[in-house]
């Protein structure tokens, strides 16, 4: 599981890789499964998350959160992993629980926290 902030930089040759920023962490994660002689094609891909949880209009402009899908999407389609299920976007948080023992994912979303953000 990746939990990224940011969608992308210009990483320097030499300079290690950040999991903060989704194509550094899907790459983290890829690097974390061949270490561990896993391929990530026997892997259930699902993406969450990147809603614009704030409204202040110097906020809205970057939307960090459709940038970060983006560029999820991006990495994966030029890798060739196809997603098995996505709930991207909106405007609400998501709360996900990972079962680890059967893989399965539990979304909810929590309106009270965006009204305590804004």
């Amino acid at each position: 599981m990746c939990h990224a902030l940011l969608p992308q930089r210009q990483r320097a040759p030499g300079i290690p890789l950040d999991g903060r920023f989704t194509n550094e962490a899907i790459e983290i994660l890829l690097n974390h499964l061949q270490d561990r002689g896993i391929s990530p094609v026997a892997c259930q891909i699902q993406l969450f998350g990147g809603a614009r949880l704030f409204t202040q209009p110097e906020l809205t402009v970057l939307d960090v959160g459709q940038r970060n899908i983006e560029v999820a999407r991006q990495v994966l389609t030029q890798l060739s992993l196809p997603l098995k299920h996505s709930d991207v976007g909106g405007t609400l948080p998501r709360r996900l629980h990972f079962d680890l023992q059967n893989g399965q994912v539990n979304n909810t979303y929590s309106p009270q926290i965006t009204k305590e953000r804004m």
